[in-house]
């Protein structure tokens, strides 16, 4: 099941970064386009904590960290984004 919820996190977040684009992808799009990466249930199962990658700021990819309340489908970031740039 945490992979359908990461696949389907995944693309929510492409359908929605590409909502507002053009028809066609264009290679600047790619730039806008974030990943979901690590994705874990909280152990009473009333949250979904997961990892976003974005790639649209200086410095080249960050990562952060979300959580997701199961019962009202509400995403809170976590903390400050994490460069995985150099």
């Amino acid at each position: 099941m945490t992979c359908r919820l990461a696949a389907a996190i995944t693309l929510v977040l492409a359908l929605s970064s590409l909502a507002s684009a053009q028809a066609r992808l264009q290679s600047r799009d790619f730039l806008t386009l974030r990943s979901v990466g690590a994705v874990r249930w909280s152990p009473d199962g009333t949250r979904i904590a997961y990892t976003v990658t974005s790639n649209d700021g200086p410095g080249g990819p960050y990562l952060q960290v979300w959580l997701l309340t199961v019962a009202t489908g509400q995403s809170t970031c976590v903390g400050d984004e994490v460069s995985r740039g150099s």
